[in-house]
Protein backbone atom coordinates (compact mmCIF):
# COMPACT_ATOMS: atom_id res chain seq x y z
CA UNK A 1 0.00 0.00 0.00
CA UNK A 2 1.23 3.42 -0.69
CA UNK A 3 -0.12 6.93 0.64
CA UNK A 4 -2.50 9.31 -1.33
CA UNK A 5 -3.73 12.31 -1.98
CA UNK A 6 -7.41 11.94 -0.20
CA UNK A 7 -9.09 16.10 -1.29
CA UNK A 8 -10.20 14.65 -4.63
CA UNK A 9 -10.38 11.29 -4.91
CA UNK A 10 -7.08 11.94 -7.15
CA UNK A 11 -4.34 9.49 -5.08
CA UNK A 12 -1.11 11.48 -4.91
CA UNK A 13 2.34 9.88 -3.85
CA UNK A 14 6.32 10.43 -4.77
CA UNK A 15 9.04 8.16 -5.48
CA UNK A 16 11.49 9.03 -2.86
CA UNK A 17 14.26 7.05 -3.27
CA UNK A 18 17.21 8.52 -1.13
CA UNK A 19 15.72 11.34 -0.21
CA UNK A 20 16.01 10.76 3.22
CA UNK A 21 14.36 12.69 6.52
CA UNK A 22 14.09 16.71 6.30
CA UNK A 23 15.16 18.77 9.36
CA UNK A 24 15.34 21.77 7.47
CA UNK A 25 12.86 23.03 4.68
CA UNK A 26 14.84 26.27 4.13
CA UNK A 27 15.49 26.92 0.38
CA UNK A 28 18.19 24.46 -0.89
CA UNK A 29 20.66 26.69 -2.85
CA UNK A 30 23.93 24.68 -3.78
CA UNK A 31 25.75 27.97 -3.53
CA UNK A 32 23.56 30.68 -1.44
CA UNK A 33 26.58 33.31 -0.92
CA UNK A 34 27.30 32.99 -4.67
CA UNK A 35 23.20 33.56 -6.03
CA UNK A 36 23.60 35.14 -8.95
CA UNK A 37 19.43 35.10 -9.24
CA UNK A 38 16.93 36.80 -7.42
CA UNK A 39 13.76 34.89 -6.10
CA UNK A 40 11.60 37.52 -8.79
CA UNK A 41 13.92 36.62 -11.74
CA UNK A 42 13.44 32.29 -10.62
CA UNK A 43 11.12 30.40 -12.96
CA UNK A 44 8.86 27.50 -10.93
CA UNK A 45 9.43 24.48 -12.94
CA UNK A 46 6.60 21.87 -11.79
CA UNK A 47 7.75 18.24 -12.43
CA UNK A 48 4.78 16.09 -12.78
CA UNK A 49 4.49 12.20 -12.57
CA UNK A 50 2.82 8.90 -11.50
CA UNK A 51 5.14 6.98 -8.62
CA UNK A 52 8.47 5.58 -9.98
CA UNK A 53 8.31 7.51 -13.21
CA UNK A 54 11.31 9.11 -12.67
CA UNK A 55 11.16 12.45 -11.10
CA UNK A 56 13.45 12.49 -8.08
CA UNK A 57 16.30 11.68 -10.31
CA UNK A 58 15.37 14.60 -12.99
CA UNK A 59 15.04 17.23 -10.02
CA UNK A 60 18.20 16.26 -8.62
CA UNK A 61 20.22 16.58 -11.89
CA UNK A 62 18.81 19.79 -12.33
CA UNK A 63 19.28 21.04 -9.32
CA UNK A 64 23.29 20.02 -9.68
CA UNK A 65 23.30 22.08 -12.83
CA UNK A 66 21.33 25.39 -11.79
CA UNK A 67 22.87 25.41 -8.34
CA UNK A 68 20.80 29.11 -7.97
CA UNK A 69 17.77 27.45 -7.65
CA UNK A 70 16.09 25.86 -4.84
CA UNK A 71 14.52 22.47 -5.31
CA UNK A 72 11.69 20.58 -2.99
CA UNK A 73 9.71 17.19 -2.70
CA UNK A 74 6.38 17.40 -2.08
CA UNK A 75 7.12 14.48 0.62
CA UNK A 76 9.42 16.33 2.08
CA UNK A 77 6.82 18.69 3.48
CA UNK A 78 5.02 15.54 4.09
CA UNK A 79 7.59 14.07 6.71
CA UNK A 80 8.06 17.80 8.65
CA UNK A 81 4.18 18.47 8.63
CA UNK A 82 2.07 15.73 8.52
CA UNK A 83 0.55 13.72 10.78
CA UNK A 84 -1.00 11.22 8.66
CA UNK A 85 -4.36 12.73 8.68
CA UNK A 86 -6.68 15.33 6.54
CA UNK A 87 -5.23 18.64 8.52
CA UNK A 88 -1.85 17.51 8.63
CA UNK A 89 -1.46 16.65 4.28
CA UNK A 90 -3.38 20.61 4.06
CA UNK A 91 -0.18 21.68 6.47
CA UNK A 92 2.37 20.18 3.87
CA UNK A 93 0.48 20.99 0.92
CA UNK A 94 0.23 24.24 2.18
CA UNK A 95 3.84 24.56 3.23
CA UNK A 96 5.11 23.58 -0.07
CA UNK A 97 2.76 25.79 -2.03
CA UNK A 98 4.67 28.52 0.07
CA UNK A 99 7.62 27.73 -0.79
CA UNK A 100 7.28 28.22 -4.48
CA UNK A 101 7.67 32.26 -3.62
CA UNK A 102 11.54 31.43 -3.68
CA UNK A 103 11.33 29.73 -7.53
CA UNK A 104 12.57 26.43 -8.54
CA UNK A 105 12.22 22.97 -9.19
CA UNK A 106 8.87 21.17 -7.12
CA UNK A 107 8.52 17.49 -7.06
CA UNK A 108 4.92 16.24 -6.83
CA UNK A 109 2.50 13.96 -8.77
CA UNK A 110 0.78 16.91 -10.04
CA UNK A 111 -2.39 15.57 -9.00
CA UNK A 112 -5.08 16.63 -6.42
CA UNK A 113 -6.97 20.45 -5.59
CA UNK A 114 -3.69 21.93 -4.22
CA UNK A 115 -1.73 21.67 -7.98
CA UNK A 116 -4.60 23.35 -9.41
CA UNK A 117 -4.37 26.01 -7.11
CA UNK A 118 -0.84 27.12 -6.65
CA UNK A 119 -1.08 26.79 -10.54
CA UNK A 120 -3.78 29.22 -10.61
CA UNK A 121 -2.11 31.25 -7.78
CA UNK A 122 1.42 31.40 -9.70
CA UNK A 123 -0.11 32.25 -13.33
CA UNK A 124 1.91 36.17 -12.27
CA UNK A 125 5.40 34.56 -12.53
CA UNK A 126 7.20 31.98 -15.24
CA UNK A 127 6.03 28.75 -14.41
CA UNK A 128 6.91 25.51 -16.66
CA UNK A 129 5.12 22.22 -16.08
CA UNK A 130 7.39 19.29 -17.04
CA UNK A 131 4.94 15.64 -17.09
CA UNK A 132 7.33 12.33 -17.05
CA UNK A 133 5.77 10.84 -19.73
CA UNK A 134 6.57 7.34 -18.41
CA UNK A 135 4.49 4.07 -19.03
CA UNK A 136 2.48 2.95 -16.27
CA UNK A 137 3.64 -0.72 -16.92
CA UNK A 138 7.02 0.65 -16.26
CA UNK A 139 6.15 2.72 -13.46
CA UNK A 140 4.20 -0.59 -12.10
CA UNK A 141 7.42 -2.65 -13.20
CA UNK A 142 9.51 -0.08 -10.22
CA UNK A 143 7.34 -1.01 -7.49
CA UNK A 144 9.32 -1.65 -4.04
CA UNK A 145 7.62 -2.89 -0.90
CA UNK A 146 8.78 -0.41 1.81
CA UNK A 147 9.49 2.36 -0.39
CA UNK A 148 7.16 4.91 1.01
CA UNK A 149 7.73 3.64 4.66
CA UNK A 150 7.64 6.99 6.97
CA UNK A 151 5.46 9.21 4.95
CA UNK A 152 2.51 10.22 7.00
CA UNK A 153 -0.74 10.10 4.20
CA UNK A 154 -4.53 10.06 5.45
CA UNK A 155 -5.24 7.90 3.12
CA UNK A 156 -3.92 4.82 0.63
CA UNK A 157 -4.27 2.90 -2.29
CA UNK A 158 -2.16 -0.50 -3.96
CA UNK A 159 0.74 0.84 -5.63
CA UNK A 160 -0.32 -0.07 -9.13
CA UNK A 161 -3.93 1.55 -8.52
CA UNK A 162 -2.19 4.91 -7.89
CA UNK A 163 -0.01 4.82 -10.68
CA UNK A 164 -2.53 4.11 -13.25
CA UNK A 165 -4.54 7.07 -11.58
CA UNK A 166 -1.83 9.54 -11.91
CA UNK A 167 -1.09 8.23 -15.25
CA UNK A 168 -4.97 8.62 -16.18
CA UNK A 169 -5.10 12.05 -14.38
CA UNK A 170 -2.37 13.66 -16.07
CA UNK A 171 -3.53 12.97 -19.72
CA UNK A 172 -6.84 13.60 -18.39
CA UNK A 173 -8.71 16.73 -20.03
CA UNK A 174 -9.25 17.85 -16.45
CA UNK A 175 -5.44 18.56 -16.20
CA UNK A 176 -4.75 20.16 -19.34
CA UNK A 177 -7.55 22.61 -18.32
CA UNK A 178 -5.56 23.36 -15.39
CA UNK A 179 -2.96 23.73 -17.61
CA UNK A 180 -4.21 26.20 -20.03
CA UNK A 181 -2.18 28.69 -20.88
CA UNK A 182 1.42 27.59 -18.70
CA UNK A 183 4.02 26.20 -21.20
CA UNK A 184 3.87 22.14 -20.56
CA UNK A 185 5.90 19.23 -22.04
CA UNK A 186 5.49 16.09 -21.80
CA UNK A 187 9.07 14.20 -21.76
CA UNK A 188 10.29 11.37 -23.01
CA UNK A 189 11.77 9.29 -20.41
CA UNK A 190 12.99 6.21 -22.38
CA UNK A 191 15.93 9.07 -23.12
CA UNK A 192 19.18 9.21 -20.17
CA UNK A 193 18.80 11.58 -17.71
CA UNK A 194 21.28 13.18 -19.09
CA UNK A 195 18.69 14.17 -22.18
CA UNK A 196 15.75 14.54 -20.22
CA UNK A 197 17.75 17.70 -18.39
CA UNK A 198 18.86 19.03 -22.12
CA UNK A 199 15.26 18.97 -22.76
CA UNK A 200 13.92 20.52 -19.76
CA UNK A 201 16.57 23.33 -19.81
CA UNK A 202 15.97 24.18 -23.53
CA UNK A 203 12.41 23.74 -22.76
CA UNK A 204 12.17 26.47 -19.63
CA UNK A 205 15.17 28.89 -21.36
CA UNK A 206 17.05 27.47 -18.11
CA UNK A 207 20.27 28.07 -19.93
CA UNK A 208 19.82 31.64 -20.44
CA UNK A 209 19.89 31.73 -16.16
CA UNK A 210 21.54 28.83 -15.10
CA UNK A 211 24.28 26.60 -15.50
CA UNK A 212 24.92 23.71 -18.54
CA UNK A 213 24.53 19.71 -18.36
CA UNK A 214 27.83 19.85 -19.45
CA UNK A 215 29.20 21.58 -16.08
CA UNK A 216 28.70 18.50 -14.24
CA UNK A 217 29.88 15.88 -17.03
Amino acid sequence: MTPSDGFTGVSETENTIGQGAVEDLTPTINNPTDTKISTAERKIIHIFGPPNSGKTTLRRTLAEMHPDYPNFCIDDFRRRCGDGTLRGEAHSQIAFWDSMTSGGFFECSGAGKFVAMYLADFRYRPQYIVVMDTLADVCISRIREGKYDGIPFPFSDSDEELIRTVSRYLSSELFKSNCEGIPTIYLDTSQSIAEQAKDVERFAGLNETGGHYSDIQ
